[in-house]
């Protein structure tokens, strides 16, 4: 459904690209198993040895549900955690809640959680930004970072800051 590749704000060697597919299912459809995993492209067989997942999720949208970015966000903040043993649950809750909670923050134009069920992280937040600044503002620290951050439902806690990448 949409396409779209970052690169870190933080890390220069660091980047990300989101798919959108209508489901994790399509991941083992024949059209894209004819062209993945075993039948990458030998662009991919080329390069794709020195790349390290350092996030992977075939995950499904749980709040909003079913929406997709905003094609004119410029930056992402990609927040990424498992639950600590025992806490699936309220993990689960607290994300949900806290996404469907968060007030409008400027220049935040969409946030969403999702559910994986395979990959690197159990649970990830994404939020859309119009640019990368109004990550510094204190109110992004406060209902954004600090919740994360805090939380002790949580490990292996990932927060990655990107812009959108531009061809050179």
């Amino acid at each position: 459904l949409a396409l779209r590749r970052w690169m870190s704000a933080d890390e220069p060697k660091v980047s990300m690209t989101t798919y959108e597919l209508a489901s994790p299912e399509v991941l083992r459809s024949p059209g894209y198993l004819a062209v993945g995993y075993e039948n990458n492209s030998p662009w991919t067989r080329r390069v794709g040895w020195r790349c390290i997942k350092r996030l992977r999720a075939e995950a499904v949208q749980v709040v909003p549900g079913d929406s997709l970015p905003p094609p004119e966000a410029q930056a992402l903040v990609v927040i990424a955690a498992n639950p600590r043993a025992g806490s699936e649950d309220a993990l689960a809750w607290w994300v949900e809640q806290h996404v469907a909670g968060l007030a409008p923050i400027p220049g935040l134009l969409c946030t969403r959680a999702f559910v994986a069920s395979a990959g690197t992280h159990r649970h990830v937040v994404t939020y859309h930004l119009d640019r990368i600044e109004s990550t510094q503002s204190p109110r992004w620290q406060v209902e954004v970072l600090q919740p994360w951050q805090s939380v002790p439902l949580q490990v292996d806690l990932q927060i990655t800051r990107c812009l959108r990448y531009r061809r050179p």
